[in-house]
């Protein structure tokens, strides 16, 4: 039992989740690590990902910043907000930039 049955795990098309909340349902968290950067339209992204949550979701969102500088993470987080996801905390995730946000 425990949480294990509870996870799924989605292959993305290249532009975009593949996924809607009438077929596939909602979920509870949705994890973004070292990828945001490689998509072409984030904006796209964060509202396929704001709907695809519950109301008061969670969405993980963690950049290396070796390779996304503070300014491309905070434009990042300002195109999750514009898409109904309201940032609760941010912070560094070992040495990556990192942030919480939640499906208004």
């Amino acid at each position: 039992d425990g949480l294990l049955p509870r996870v799924r795990t989605h292959r993305c098309e290249p532009d975009s989740l593949a996924l809607t909340p009438e077929r596939d349902g909602q979920v509870d968290v949705t994890f973004a690590i070292f990828v945001v950067h490689e998509v072409p339209d984030r904006e796209k992204l964060f509202r396929e990902i704001a709907a695809m949550l519950v109301p008061g979701g969670l969405f993980f969102y963690a950049e290396p910043p070796f390779i996304v500088s503070g300014s491309e993470f905070r434009e990042s987080l300002a195109l999750a907000e514009k898409a109904g996801l309201r940032l609760v905390e941010t912070r560094f995730f070992f040495v990556n930039r990192a942030a919480v946000l939640k499906k208004v």
